[in-house]
């Protein structure tokens, strides 16, 4: 695998109706930092979260990259699906997460 010493998967937009298949939830540092604030997949390709939530954030069930397509990604035998038409915290935070780390800490006073 090209990618073995870099964890670039955080999460991958499936094929099927716009559900996110969750890749994140245990690494989740490491991932963000390899998305930089956006969505990743194995093969690299970054793509911004959308504002609008899919039908169904669904965590556990992973899919083909829709840019490479030739790498199965995982799976699980007990998907855990989020609420309708929200994301998940972790989700959120993993999309700010590298935008926090990078912004500029504000100045203090030394007296």
């Amino acid at each position: 695998m090209p990618w073995s010493d870099e964890p670039r998967c955080r999460f991958v937009i499936g094929l099927d109706c716009w559900a996110i298949h969750a890749t994140g939830v245990q690494r989740r540092e490491a991932c963000a930092r390899a998305g930089r604030g956006l969505v990743a997949c194995f093969c690299g390709a970054r793509i911004r979260l959308p504002q609008c939530p899919p039908l169904r954030v669904v965590g556990g069930w992973h899919h083909y990259c829709s840019e490479c397509l030739c790498f199965l990604i995982g799976a699980s035998d007990r998907p855990l699906a989020s609420p309708l038409h929200s994301y998940e915290s972790w989700l959120c935070e993993l999309a700010g997460w590298d935008e926090a780390v990078t912004a500029s800490p504000a100045p203090r006073e030394v007296s």
